[in-house]
C-alpha cells in the first residue's frame, strides 16, 4: 500500500523478541508494507528520528528502557510526534492498557494476538491518513452530533470551550453506540 506520494508505507516494529519481528514484518510486508524492526528502545528512538516510519508497533518490556519511555521520548520530539503508535505487549493489567492508552496509543494489543487483527488495527490507522485526520473525522462526527445532546448535558453552549466539551462527550457516545467501543483513552485537549 502507498502514500499519496507513491511511497510504500513503513512500519517500524519495536520488541527485544527476534522471533516476533519476524512475524509481525512478515505479516506486515504480506499487507504491503515495508517493515523494520528495532530489538530495544535506544536504537527504536533512533530509527523513529532517522527514518520517519508511518507507524510504530511498539513492546513495553525492552531491555533497556521500557516502551512508554520510548514513547514519552519519540512524542517529544519535533520530528517524531505525529507517528502513529500501537502498543504490542504482553502486559494484560488494566494499569498498563490505561497507561498506554492515557499516553495517546491508537491501539494496545496483548499477546498472544492474531496478526490478522494486528493488520486490520495497523490498516485502520493507516487508512485514515494521519492522527490528526483522524481527530478530525472524529471532530466532524461530533459536530454533526452536537445538536442531539449527550444525555445530561443541554444544547450548544455560550462559549466555544462548552461547545468542545459537548462535541467531545457526542463524539464519544457515537462511537460508542456506533461502533461498540469505548473510547475513554482519548485525553481531552488544553
Amino acid at each position: 500500500m502507498e502514500t499519496q506520494k507513491g511511497k510504500m508505507k513503513n512500519i517500524l516494529i519495536v520488541d527485544d523478541e527476534r522471533d516476533l519481528c519476524t512475524l509481525v514484518g512478515y505479516h506486515m510486508r504480506g499487507a504491503g508494507w515495508k517493515a523494520s524492526y528495532a530489538l530495544n528502545g535506544i536504537l527504536a528512538i533512533e530509527m523513529a528520528k532517522r527514518t520517519l516510519p508511518d507507524l510504530i508497533i511498539l513492546d513495553i518490556i525492552l531491555p533497556d528502557i521500557d516502551g512508554f519511555e520510548v514513547f514519552q521520548q519519540i512524542k517529544r520530539n519535533v520530528q517524531t510526534k505525529h507517528i502513529p503508535i500501537i502498543m504490542l505487549t504482553c502486559l494484560t493489567d488494566e494499569k498498563s492498557r490505561r497507561k498506554g492508552l492515557e499516553m495517546g496509543a491508537l491501539n494496545y494489543v496483548t499477546k498472544p494476538f492474531s496478526p490478522k487483527e494486528l493488520v486490520e488495527k495497523v490498516k485502520g490507522v493507516l487508512e485514515s491518513g494521519s492522527v490528526g485526520d483522524y481527530i478530525n473525522s472524529i471532530s466532524l462526527l461530533a459536530t454533526r452530533k452536537i445538536n442531539e445532546p449527550y444525555p445530561g448535558h443541554g444544547n450548544i453552549s455560550k462559549t466555544p470551550e462548552e461547545d468542545m466539551q459537548k462535541a467531545i462527550l457526542n463524539a464519544r457516545a457515537l462511537l460508542r453506540d456506533e461502533e461498540g467501543v469505548e473510547i475513554s483513552h482519548f485525553r481531552e485537549l488544553p
